[in-house]
Parts: C-alpha cells; structure tokens; sequence
C-alpha cells in the first residue's frame, strides 16, 4: 500500500489516531465463495460485533445470489488500538445458534490495509482440535471514524441510527397484517418502532441508554446508586441473552417497552428534567431494574423449546402486558408532570399461582426483634460508589453457577456495616430486601444463632406470600419444628424445603451483618456449620443472596470457601478510591459552615 493510501485510510478513522473517536461501521456483506456449501437464506444469519466490550448486533438481512447484507450503522468509541472483534452465527429455531466464523484486529490495522475505508476480511473457525480452518465466507463492511469528545458521542449517534432505522422498516410493513402489528404496538407503548426491531437491535440501544443516563445523573446522589443497579441488572440479562440458542420476540417487546421510556436521554437537558421529576424516573428506573430480572430468568431457559415446556405463555405474556402498562404509566406522568402514587410492578415467581386465602401463623417462631439494618448507618451518599457496584454485580449475577454468597471482610471500623447497610437499603428500595439481621454484642441476648434462620424465615414470608404459603405446609403441624432454636434444623425446614418447587424471578437478597459478634466460636460453631453445609451441597434457594459481612477469623473463612463465595476485603480497595471518600466525606462536612465562605475559604479545596 502506497503513502498516500495510508495517509487516506488514517483519516478515515480520525487522525491522528491517538485518542477516542467515534468507529462507523457500514455497508455489511459477506459473501460465499465455498461452491460445495449449500448457502441457507439470509434471514437465517446475524454478526456480532464488539470494540473493546461494545457490542452491536445486526437485525434483518438481505440476499442477493450469494451476498448477504444488512442495512446496520454501527458506532463505537474506541482508540486505534481498540480490537473490533466479527462473529457470524446462522440462527437455529430450537437448537443452539451455530458459530459460522470470526475474525479480529485492531482498528488501526485495519485502517492501515485497507482501500477507500473498505475492509474486506476472510472468516476463520476454530476445529475441534485447537486450529483455525477456512470457512470459505467473507464479511465486508466500511470502516470510518471522526473525533469524539467521549463515549456519550458514540451511544448518542447509534441510538439515533437505530430510530431511523426502525422508522424506516415500520414504514416499510405494507401488509395488512404488518399495520396491525404497529397498531397494537402503538397501544401497548406508544411508539411503533418497537415491532420492528430485533432483540439484538433493541437490547443494543437500551443497554447504551441506561450507560448514557448512569453518566448524566452522576452528580444526582439521590438516583445515582438504583440507575447503577439497573445498570448491573441489565448487563447481566445481556449476558444471559447473548447464550440465548432461540430469539424470542417476548424479549424484544419487552425490550422495546423499556427503550421507548428512556428515549428522553437524549432530550436537550436531560439532566434538567430528571431534577424536576426525580420520583417518577427512580420508579421507571427500579422498574427496569425487575424488567431486567425477569429477562433474565425467563431467557436462562436457553431454547425456545424448553421455555415452551417450562412456562405457561399465557402467565409470561400476562406478566409482560403488566410490566408494559406500568412502564407506560411512568413515562406518561414524567411527560406530564404529574406525580406517582403506586410502586413498581415487581413479580417474584414466575408462573400465576393462585390466590391464597389460608390463615397463616408464624408468631411462634423465634424471631430477632430489632436486628434489621438502619439507613442513618449507610455509607454516605458518593463514597464507596465503586466498591457497592461490584458487590451488586455479584448479587445479580444469574448465572446458575454464580456465587450465592459474597463475603466482605476488614477490621473493625474499615466499613463493612455502613456498605452492608447501604446495599440493604438500596435492595429495600427495590423491594428485592429478603431480610436483613445485624448481630451486635450489646444485644446478644436478642440475635443469637438460635433465631437466626427462623427470622430470615418470617422476614421472607412477609415479603412474598407464596413462600409464605409453602413455609406453612412445612410447619403447620409441627409446633416444635416451628419453635426450634437448631440453626441445621431451620436453614433445612424454614429456608430449603419451602423453595424447592418455586420458580423465583430476580435475586433475593439477605444482608447478615458482624457475623464474628454471633458469639464466641463456640457459640457460633452450629450456625457457621449450617451455613457452610447449605453452601457447598448448593442446597440454598437458587435466587437467594447472602451478603455477609464480618472481621477475618480463622473459623468463619474456614467454614466460608472461597470455591463458592465471593469474597472482597475491604484492605484491598484502591488508595484512590479511599481519597476521593475522604475528599467527598471533607466536603460534605464542612460545607455547611458558613464562616468558612466568610473567611473567603471554598471547602472542596481543603482535601
């Protein structure tokens, strides 16, 4: 390649490449040049594809002899050392998605090779026996780029591409049964383009929305913490969705709903009007946060198949219809100003169950009076940011073999209680709070390892009234069983047996605070060994969070493996994110004292 076809090619990605710039990806072909295949129709096949954890997916295909396009713009922002990473799959009904081929490089190699901004790259696979073997299949696509002042840049160029598309294939439905697909999508959210995408396309803008908006309420501390919850929520159902090995259109309408109630991020002051309507949008954002909680669950049935066999459509696509009416009703009263006055739609078990209207009483079992977490002992609002969003990623992680427990340990005084009391908070708010008990050496008389399962069992039961149910047809009958102090005997009776036939929807969480203040390691040996024992058989409700806090003794890690528990310690946060906690801790101290304006002193210098 000549100069000056270098020199063309790094100013189509922005040059000097040595900053962010917005990548544009266009014009996507591939092409078959292997005369022994049998070329399946193009509707069969999508591309992936990712720059540096981006991902895009392309949406309806077209065929032309052996050339397959779609009409997909692709943005991202990225470096020139940024990998794009290519994925083709052929799309199956009821087995899993088939991996055609792939290719990688980075974008500024790329760029370096290629004529007029067009790349055209072979698509390689990878055989059973570890080499890369030829497909025969070919992608093409045009590579440009311009500068960006950020990633907000990229998010906000591919969302708009992604209306005028959808716009444009609702235009294109001329059938009479296309009209009434929009129609009834119009009815349900208000807007027709949700129809018209697919899963990859809808999920894509969502998931850069609710990224772009984590960025724009950064400085509201009031929403700030739930948006970054929505956000590690969805990103995990992201995850579960891209293993999906059938597409489902309950997704994408569901999708679809949610990405037409955030399209006011890209307003001209978004940041103004989530000031002005603060309630309403924490409501639509908690209520994406149990939307994403239920594509999760619903799509870890990875075939269209098995779905079939395990669920009741007709209870899905009522849950479904609930969750659209509530998100519509809280974009409607954010565009109208008015205020709120019901909660967010949460459904915790998956299929209807029937309405229960036997008398139930669990007074008789033992039960902690007190020991629920305090609010006034969270962190305070803007620290430990980073630290609280790790430990929410590993709650929502719905991955079956995902860890049930996390375990935050540090010396007394580093902080454990405030995170544990902030993330009970923040779970509380979403309704997701299974229970929380908090030991304390002042109250051992109270919290003790003989009512420890026994409340978690009641706090649980008056949070869902089907678990309610299923504790009761365990315990009825038994009032020693009901009163037992043994905490193998409870965690078995009152938290294991009543949960094994339920299909729970989104995570549960129990906060266990200062579990080392459960008493000497004698005392605590039962519970350490109830809790261990549930933990490594994987006996413990699949949907069921433990956050445990506690100081580093020998008997609680011994009794906690770290195989199946997450552990964090809070000696190892990083010395920047404990000075900016310090700063935000100086600033929100000493700001109030007006004689320091007086003395001309600007508090957020002094730290």
């Amino acid at each position: 390649m000549n100069t000056d076809n270098q020199t063309q090619n790094r100013d189509a990605v922005g040059q000097p490449m040595d900053g962010r710039f917005n990548i544009k990806a266009s014009g996507i072909e591939i092409r078959n040049f292997n005369k022994a295949r049998r070329w399946p129709k193009s509707r069969r096949f999508y591309v992936k594809f990712s720059v540096d954890g981006a991902i895009r997916w392309t949406s309806h295909a077209k065929e032309k002899k052996k050339c397959t396009s779609w009409g997909n713009t692709f943005f991202f922002d990225g470096t020139e050392t940024s990998n794009l990473e290519i994925e083709l799959y052929r799309k199956h009904s009821f087995t899993r998605d088939k991996h055609v081929g792939g290719f990688k490089g980075a974008v500024g190699a790329l760029a370096e090779r290629t004529a007029d901004g067009v790349v055209e790259e072979a698509l390689n696979k990878a055989t059973a026996a570890g080499q890369v073997a030829p497909t025969g299949i070919t992608i093409k696509f045009v590579l440009s780029g311009e500068r960006s002042a950020g990633t907000a840049g990229a998010q906000d160029l591919q969302a708009e591409d992604a209306q005028i598309e959808a716009n444009v294939a609702v235009q294109e439905l001329g059938s009479t049964q296309a009209v009434g697909i929009v129609t009834g999508a119009v009815d349900t959210i208000g807007n027709v383009v949700v129809e018209a995408q697919t899963v990859e396309n809808t999920w894509g803008v969502l998931l850069d929305r609710i990224q772009l908006f984590t960025k724009i309420v950064d400085c509201i501390a009031e929403i700030h913490p739930y948006v970054s919850l929505a956000w590690s929520v969805l990103s995990a159902a992201n995850k579960v969705i891209i293993n999906q090995q059938g597409r489902d259109d309950r997704i994408v309408r569901l999708a679809g709903a949610m990405n037409d109630a955030f399209a006011f991020v890209h307003d001209a002051e978004p940041l103004k009007a989530v000031k002005a309507h603060l309630k309403v949008i924490t409501l639509l954002v908690q209520q994406a946060t149990e939307c994403g909680y239920f594509i999760a669950e619903y799509a870890k049935e990875n075939s269209f198949l098995t779905r079939t066999m395990r669920y009741a459509f007709s209870d899905i696509d009522a849950r479904i219809t609930e969750y659209e009416k509530k998100l519509l009703e809280l974009k409607n009263a954010f565009l109208q100003g008015v205020a709120v006055h019901s909660a967010v739609t949460v459904f915790r078990i998956m299929n209807q169950v029937q309405d229960i209207t036997t008398a139930i009483d669990l007074n008789d079992m033992p039960y902690a009076s007190g020991a629920r977490y305090t609010r006034e002992k969270g962190c305070l609002p803007g620290t430990r940011e980073t630290f609280i969003s790790e430990i929410c990623d590993i709650i929502n992680n719905p991955a079956d073999d995902a860890p049930r427990v996390c375990l935050l340990t540090g010396v007394a005084g580093s902080g454990k209680s405030a995170i544990a009391h902030t993330v009970a908070r923040l779970y509380d708010q979403q309704r997701r709070l299974g229970s929380s008990y908090c030991f304390d050496n002042s109250h051992a008389a109270a919290r003790h390892p003989g009512n420890f399962f026994s409340t978690i069992a009641r706090d649980l039961s008056d949070h869902d009234r089907q678990y309610k149910e299923s504790l009761w047809e365990v315990v009825k009958d038994n009032r020693a069983l009901r009163m037992s102090t043994s905490p193998v005997e409870q965690v078995e009776e009152f938290i294991v047996r009543p949960t094994e036939r339920l299909d729970v929807i989104g995570p549960i969480l129990v906060v266990v605070d200062a579990l080392d203040e459960s008493g000497d390691r004698t005392a605590r040996k039962s519970l350490l060994s109830a809790l261990s024992k549930q933990i490594t058989q994987s006996k413990l409700p699949a949907n069921l969070r433990l956050l445990i806090t506690a100081c580093p003794e020998s008997d609680i890690l011994e009794m906690l493996p770290s195989s199946q528990v997450a552990h964090k310690q809070l000696d190892e946060v990083d010395t920047t994110m404990v000075d900016a906690d310090i700063g935000k801790f100086v600033e929100d101290s000493l700001c109030g004292y007006h004689k320091l304006d007086l003395l001309g002193i600007n508090c957020l210098q002094l730290h």
